[in-house]
């Protein structure tokens, strides 16, 4: 913690020490806002006391308030049931709020961050774009509280759902290319994948032909293989023009079809060693603790597939395999956050069983970031039934909403070029916004309408607190007035003042929960709370007085509401806007 909030945790631990003559852990007091700044602008809740001190909470509170009125110097206590309310004084309220958010210094631990994870069948779609936001702020924020982070992708480019699309080319592509046809790679192999499934219905026996095609990839036949590199190059060309329009960047990028092969030779190994058992079949399979994971219905013990009978791979045993890379990589790696669609739960709970049976240093620190799937109002989305909100169509329909919006009210003062860039930037923000506002376990019904909204819980509106607050900075400098904390003690008559300045002083506690929890969702409401109340501040209360220092104080105020929304967004991958 990095402001005033650390005084008050410091100030209540010295003060149950004193009165009680037994000290509590740092962790047992808990900071909040209390319901109404006029009773106070922060908060201790003395329940986690009573068990520690055989006393009622209110009572504690009762001689905590007695004693930090007597010993505390930053502003005045008051006992309200069972919480302690302080008052904190103007200079020592504002002086902290104003304090620049500085990422922590380095805690010395490593942590990778792999998210999208992305099948070359297809292009991203909405789904993806969730996983993505919700990845990269991940990182952001683990990187903000000192954690040196990687930002891995795993490309799945291979596996028979690739040779389904490449079997559909084969068959009905007529030779054609995302060249001759005009089309983006990845929405041009994504159409076969989608045709694969149309036939398939008509010819069951397609799906065998598609696991045939697998066979003959992994015994490298040249014809499948040079097929399978050429559809690839155009996919990924495709991902690679996502990525950058939605800002999504990897520190490490790991392909399955670089990894698959070695899995194979670890589960040989896991074989040799007794942890893993090959069946009759010849599948090899990993015995599941029956405590943890429950029998079959028939009493069996339950099992995790990690070669197919006739030898072929599976996830499992790319996971595997990935795991031993990234060990191998990241000797220091001392954990690993996989951000996976819920629908992978069980995977991940028999793989991360497996990384601590084969002994993987980090194995018990791996954490499945389980995010629940975007819907459609129809339904749920299904790629092979091309019943998506695609990624690209997304951002490309939203930025020209958001542009149209644009030239109607600054045509005549913007050229084209600087329409497009406002518009990109507002898009992103809608989009990005609407995807990580919400916590990453709750599912997600895509509402286009609602994303694209310049007002309410949204992106844009986080953006225009920005933009209004720097607008006010510009009109002082310009009647000579600028930002000072000089005269910090003018400020607090408004109570939206000590509004803002509470939820200012409460971002760094808010990032750091955050980061533990790895739930940006915190973050994006504490932005838009911030927002709000600046909005109500700018609109009820005049910034730019006669009075030079309430003016330069209000106009320091402001200008830290500014840089502390334009780092928090930053966390979410969201850029700002002087001008919108």
């Amino acid at each position: 913690m990095q402001n005033v909030v650390a005084d008050i945790v410091a100030d209540v631990r010295q003060a149950l020490q004193d009165v009680y003559s037994v000290p509590c852990a740092m962790e047992d007091v808990t900071v909040e806002t209390p319901p109404d700044i006029t009773i106070g602008d922060f908060a201790v809740p003395c329940f986690s006391f009573a068990s520690l001190y055989k006393m009622a909470p209110a009572q504690i509170a009762h001689d905590l308030a007695a004693h930090l009125c007597e010993h505390s110097t930053v502003g005045v206590w008051e006992a309200v049931g069972p919480y302690v309310n302080v008052r904190l004084h103007p200079e020592v309220l504002f002086a902290s709020a104003l304090r620049p958010l500085r990422p922590a210094s380095p805690t010395g631990r490593q942590i990778m961050v792999e998210y999208l994870s992305p099948n070359t069948n297809k292009p991203l779609h909405v789904g993806h774009v969730r996983n993505g936001v919700i990845g990269m702020a991940v990182a952001a924020l683990s990187a903000f509280v000192g954690d040196d982070v990687v930002r891995a992708e795993v490309i799945n480019d291979r596996g028979v759902h690739i040779c389904k699309s490449m079997l559909a080319w084969q068959r009905w592509g007529g030779g054609a290319t995302p060249a001759t046809t005009g089309q983006k790679g990845d929405h041009f192999v994504g159409d076969y994948y989608v045709r694969f499934a149309q036939e398939a219905v008509k010819d069951p026996s397609l799906a065998d032909a598609a696991q045939e095609m697998l066979k003959k990839w992994e015994d490298g036949d040249a014809e499948v293989r040079a097929l399978w590199r050429m559809m690839n190059t155009w996919v990924e060309e495709g991902f690679r023009e996502t990525f950058a329009q939605y800002g999504f960047v990897f520190d490490r990028e790991y392909y399955e079809s670089e990894v698959y092969q070695r899995g194979k030779d670890i589960v040989e190994e896991g074989v040799a060693r007794g942890v893993l058992v090959r069946e009759d079949s010849g599948a090899v399979v990993f015995p599941l603790d029956a405590t943890v994971f429950g029998v079959q219905k028939d009493g069996s013990a339950k099992k995790a597939t990690l070669l197919r009978a006739d030898g072929t791979a599976l996830y499992a045993t790319q996971d595997l395999a990935l795991a031993a890379q990234k060990s191998a990589d990241y000797p220091g790696l001392d954990a690993s956050v996989f951000v996976v669609g819920e629908e992978q739960e069980y995977h991940f709970q028999t793989m991360f069983a497996l990384f601590r049976a084969m002994g993987f240093s980090w194995a018990t620190q791996c954490y499945h970031l389980s995010y629940a799937m975007v819907n459609l109002p129809t339904g749920k989305m299904k790629s092979r039934e091309g019943t998506v909100v695609d990624a690209d169509d997304l951002l490309a329909d939203v930025t020209e909403t958001v542009a149209a919006d644009l030239r109607k009210r600054h045509g005549d003062a913007c050229d084209d070029a600087e329409i497009a860039r406002r518009a990109h930037i507002m898009a992103h923000a809608a989009i990005v916004f609407f995807l990580v506002k919400t916590n990453p376990k709750t599912s997600i019904t895509f509402d286009v309408r609602t994303s694209v909204a310049m007002e309410g819980v949204t992106g844009p509106y986080v953006q225009y607190a920005y933009t209004r607050a720097k607008s006010v900075l510009r009109k002082g400098q310009a009647r000579g007035a600028v930002a000072s904390q000089d005269s910090l003690a003018r400020l607090g008559a408004v109570d939206a003042e000590r509004v803002v300045a509470q939820q200012l002083i409460m971002l760094p506690v808010t990032i750091a929960r955050a980061a533990s929890v790895h739930d940006p969702s915190l973050v994006a409401h504490a932005a838009f709370q911030l927002a709000q109340t600046f909005h109500s501040y700018y609109n009820s209360t005049p910034i730019l007085t006669d009075d030079p220092d309430v003016t330069a104080a209000r106009l320091a105020l402001a200008e830290a509401v500014a840089e502390a929304l334009r780092t928090v967004l930053a966390l979410l991958t969201i850029d700002v806007l002087e001008e919108m």
